[in-house]
């Protein structure tokens, strides 16, 4: 008796939330001293909106991505990748639109609209790999820090996003980080909490460890 009641009851909830989803493109204009790199890369964002006698926990949603993170292959071996967000960012970015769950819906219908530069405060965190054969060489960074990091002349010029109905990039960061990458940071992520559980890693150590363990470059794909 129990099972035909909770069946409608989820079929009940399920109808009162509403779900959004839209594909979006971000863009990279990257200085060099060579000249500029662009790169891009095409992401999926669900989102689940709760009305207010709903939020059990206070949430009114829930936001998935699924994608890729912009990767970019500066050459001479190093390479500069965004950290994956929670999918947030381009709400933040169009909340010109109106409130949840309004600005959900209007993002949906920006397809063909020209893309919106990305404000620095909504610039993701990035990952710069100095040696890509040699991850202990990664250093997460701002997009300020990039000169710093690769030298006088590379800088972020402009990251935009653009609402697409463009198909999700697969494939980009296993072809530019190469196909045994995922394989080498888990054993380095095993090995620096086998060194802090031993009580080997100096203070440096358990802050890069503390580091990998938040780097998402791939997400929800089988």
């Amino acid at each position: 008796m129990m099972r035909f009641l909770l069946l409608p009851m989820f079929l009940f909830l399920a109808a009162c939330s509403q779900d959004f989803r839209w594909h979006q493109r971000l863009m990279m204009t990257l200085d060099t001293p060579d000249g500029l790199i662009v790169a891009s890369v095409v992401q999926r964002v669900d989102v689940t909106y709760f009305p207010k006698w709903m939020r059990l926990d206070g949430t009114s949603r829930l936001t998935d991505l699924t994608g890729e993170s912009l990767a970019v292959d500066l050459g001479g071996r190093r390479v500069l990748l965004s950290i994956l967000d929670d999918g947030l960012m381009t709400e933040r970015m169009f909340k010109d639109l109106g409130r949840r769950p309004e600005v959900f819906a209007g993002i949906e219908d920006q397809v063909g609209q020209p893309p919106r530069p990305v404000p620095d405060e909504l610039l993701p965190l990035f990952v710069a790999f100095k040696d890509i054969g040699d991850i202990t060489t990664a250093v997460e960074l701002r997009a300020r820090d990039i000169p710093r990091v690769f030298g006088a002349g590379y800088g972020l010029r402009e990251m935009t996003v653009e609402i697409t109905e463009a198909p999700v990039t697969i494939g980009t960061v296993e072809r530019i980080l190469g196909p045994e990458f995922s394989s080498r940071l888990d054993v380095l992520r095993q090995q620096r909490v086998a060194d802090r559980i031993a009580g080997k890693a100096d203070p440096e150590n358990r802050a890069f460890s503390e580091e990998i363990g938040r780097w998402t470059f791939i997400s929800n794909f089988e």
